[in-house]
């Protein structure tokens, strides 16, 4: 999917009340992703997105 939108469009989120963020977030940081790019689906393309 971020070879056809790129990674600066990915953001981070969970089905939170359905889904577990804990699980979520455990997921996230096992995935075979570079940490900069880890960073931005985090919360920096959050943050520009939203202007923070």
């Amino acid at each position: 999917m971020t070879n056809t939108i790129g990674i600066d469009r990915v953001l981070f989120t969970a089905d939170a009340p359905y889904g577990s963020m804990k699980a979520g977030r455990q997921f996230f940081e096992q995935m075979p992703i570079d940490a900069n790019d880890k960073e931005k689906i985090a919360h920096l393309n959050a943050e520009r997105l939203l202007g923070l």
